[in-house]
């Protein structure tokens, strides 16, 4: 029983089915404690950027650069409202002299570990883009990434900017959703479908036997029936 319910969450989505996290945590908390490692033991003190202040520029000034520095399959499952990808920021900033004038920058990931590095990074190559010694443009990183941002009950949309609760967790170590949210992460649909099709496989295999033992031709084609459906099905879903 707890392996089905396990391929449950897999197949609808997972990860944010409940607040508890790990160590006796909640999500929430496991979120911030992986951020806090990060800055202290990757890559060091960086300007950052509190969720509610970067939301209220995003509304109410309207200059903040928001980048998500994650690949192109994280963006399409769910993004922060206005970020650039990291390709098309770089593309703008180096054919556009102006873009970030009187704007500040602020990039995340999924947790803050890629995007902490970009940061670190960036304001040299925006002296270099611009050639300017003193660009005046802030870079930060997003304190907690689309996590905390999505734990703090801030929004996130689709690459059609519909409002959706979905995110792409990078990896199972970081499925620490809130309730309510659906999660992916790089491998999953691969996982889910090698057992789904493993247990169309083995339900096929008993209902064979029954067919077998009893000389029943309906219940070979339905084992038949019932394997095909199970991997066409899960192939679609998870796909």
């Amino acid at each position: 029983m707890a392996l089905l319910n396990w391929l449950w969450s897999l197949f609808r989505g997972g990860g944010g089915g409940e607040e508890e996290g790990r160590d006796g945590k909640t999500k929430t908390e496991v979120v911030y404690e992986y951020y806090s490692n990060f800055r202290k033991n990757a890559y060091g003190e960086i300007p950052e950027l509190e969720l509610r202040e970067a939301w209220r520029r995003m509304l109410e000034d309207k200059n903040l650069v928001v980048v998500d520095v994650r690949k192109e399959e994280e963006m399409d499952c769910s993004r922060i409202p206005g970020a650039l990808s990291k390709d098309r920021f770089m593309d703008n900033l180096k054919h556009d002299k102006s873009f970030l004038e009187d704007k500040d920058v602020c990039c995340y990931c999924t947790i803050g570990y890629r995007s902490g590095f970009f940061v670190k990074e960036l304001p040299e190559v925006i002296r270099s883009v611009t050639g300017k010694t003193e660009t005046g443009v802030m870079v930060y990183n997003l304190k907690g990434s689309i996590l905390g941002w999505i734990h703090e009950g801030y929004p996130v949309v689709s690459k059609d900017l519909v409002t959706v609760k979905r995110v792409h967790v990078n990896s199972q170590k970081f499925d620490l959703a809130p309730p309510g949210y659906d999660t992916h992460w790089f491998g999953k649909a691969r996982v889910a479908l090698g057992l789904f099709e493993a247990l169309g496989c083995l339900a096929g295999t008993w209902l064979k036997g029954a067919a077998s033992r009893l000389n029943y031709v309906l219940p070979v084609a339905l084992s038949t029936a019932l394997g095909l459906w199970v991997i066409k099905k899960f192939k679609y879903i998870l796909s």
